[in-house]
């Protein structure tokens, strides 16, 4: 927004994704204030041998963190997430794309990521969109798809390797060109 580059609808899409995200730490901190706040000897001493338990789990550590950290957020039904198509196999929209080296959305000008074969059509999109696109595409995710990585990490598009044209309407509905 501050650089022109998206449509200034795009902020209306920060709303509804936020409060969903709000709605669900405060059940969660309610719930965890009302175990924390258990009166008598025996509930006590209950939830303290099975939080012991549960919380010497890596499964558990590993859940603790995600939420805390705000890695398993995601948008599935959120504005700016594209459901009208789907790769054969990995993320789909609005989950978190997980990727080894360089996160995405960093650096001095942050920007999608397309996560793809290198093809003529797949360049096309990074030279027609170079303001929204990192330059060069990643890796795809799986070989039979191609997905559009958010700034957040999270999947915004997701659709079939030879389906950039996915790419493009979603982008074109998104940014000021």
């Amino acid at each position: 927004m501050i650089q022109e580059k998206a449509k200034p609808t795009l902020l209306d899409s920060y709303s509804p994704e936020r409060s969903a995200v709000a709605s669900r730490v405060l059940a969660d901190s309610g719930r965890l204030t009302q175990i924390g706040m258990l009166k008598g000897a025996f509930a006590q001493g209950l939830r303290n041998h099975v939080a012991s338990l549960v919380l010497g789990l890596s499964i558990a550590k590993k859940a603790i963190n995600e939420v805390l950290s705000e890695i398993s957020v995601g948008y599935p039904r959120g504005p700016i997430t594209d459901d009208q198509h789907a790769a054969p196999s990995g993320p789909h929209p609005g989950m978190r794309a997980v990727e080894p080296g360089k996160p995405y959305g960093v650096g001095t000008e942050a920007r999608f990521a397309l996560c793809a074969e290198a093809t003529a059509e797949h360049q096309e999109l990074l030279t027609k969109y170079a303001a929204i696109l990192e330059p060069a595409v990643r890796a795809p995710i799986h070989a039979d798809g191609m997905w559009l990585i958010r700034l957040d990490g999270d999947v915004a598009v997701a659709c079939e390797k030879n389906y950039p044209s996915a790419v493009a309407e979603y982008l074109n509905k998104l940014i000021a060109i």
